[in-house]
């Protein structure tokens, strides 16, 4: 029986592909850690999730974010869905001017950098389709 992958083995695998690609050594990227999980200490959560909230912690906010390519990146499983908060902050980062965009594994991020970076261009926004 088939154990489809979690959002965190699709996230931990894309992280690990960048790190080691030879064609992404230069390329900035960060991961912005919105979904903090504190285990089974409730009390602990709550005073974590306070903290983070008062420093400027946004729900919605994309898994992955490309600087130079003017790009946020959402991860995804095959049947995921984007909650509202990130269906409204993909569209408000769009009105900014920039690009965001949902991947469900890892060989379509790897398509989608590696044609970017072949063209050497930035993104314009909206020029990937953004499907939630």
């Amino acid at each position: 029986m088939y154990n489809a992958p979690s959002e965190k083995d699709i996230h931990l695998s894309i992280c690990q592909m960048l790190r080691v690609h030879p064609k992404f050594k230069n390329l900035l990227w960060w991961h912005c850690p919105n979904g903090a999980s504190f285990g089974k200490d409730r009390k602990r959560a709550a005073i974590q999730g306070n903290l983070l909230k008062r420093q400027g912690m946004l729900p919605g906010v994309p898994d992955l974010f490309f600087p130079s390519l003017n790009l946020f990146v959402e991860i995804k499983t095959a049947t995921g869905k984007c909650s509202p908060s990130q269906v409204e902050v993909m569209k408000r980062l769009e009105d900014c001017g920039y690009t965001c965009l949902v991947v469900r594994g890892v060989a379509p991020l790897l398509d989608i950098l590696i044609n970017i970076l072949s063209k050497d261009e930035q993104l314009e926004a909206r020029t990937i389709p953004r499907i939630c």
